[in-house]
């Protein structure tokens, strides 16, 4: 008799695509139908923590580019303001309060850009955190009976959270 982890997942996950029932997966694989259905678990478990990590990493990648892309910008407006005060002597003329003007604004987005810069890594660690905390769910809900997993996948659709616990 084969035991889950003696079940080919690949294989598994096929068959299940073709719509194969659970009894004809446990005669293919001569073992009896609750084998296939820890499988199923297992199986599940694999795609959701591959789906994760398959898709954070993208989402990291593109919150660390918009991160270089603001720390480039904020660089740019450190360069301006330096060159400013070095290169514009002070006075009382209409020009260097432009000038001075141009320091304030310099200044106001430079704030902005370091507040973007705060928020993505609050949502870069919000989405590691998220990430970490989905594996867990998942491993533990794996090991739910059938009918607590069915509460669990029925209350996820009706908050519209789009969840597959069943291949």
């Amino acid at each position: 008799m084969a035991t889950p982890s003696k079940i080919d997942l690949n294989e598994l996950d096929q068959l299940l695509k073709d719509g194969t029932s659970t009894s004809k997966i446990a005669q293919h694989f001569g073992c009896t139908p609750g084998a296939v259905s820890q499988a199923k678990r297992k199986l599940n478990v694999a795609m959701a923590q591959s789906a994760a990590t398959r898709d954070a990493p993208a989402l990291v990648e593109k919150k660390q580019t918009a991160m270089d892309r603001l720390m480039g910008l904020a660089s740019k407006c450190e360069k301006q303001l330096a060159w400013i005060e070095q290169t514009v002597e002070p006075s009382n003329n209409a020009e260097f309060r432009n000038w001075q003007d141009q320091v304030i604004k310099f200044a106001a987005e430079t704030r902005k850009l370091f507040s973007a810069m705060a928020h993505i890594r609050a949502t870069i660690y919000q989405v590691e955190v998220v990430e970490k905390a989905l594996t867990v769910m998942f491993e533990e809900i794996s090991n739910e009976s059938p009918q607590a997993q069915k509460r669990i996948r029925d209350r996820l659709q009706r908050a519209s959270i789009p969840f597959q616990l069943d291949a």
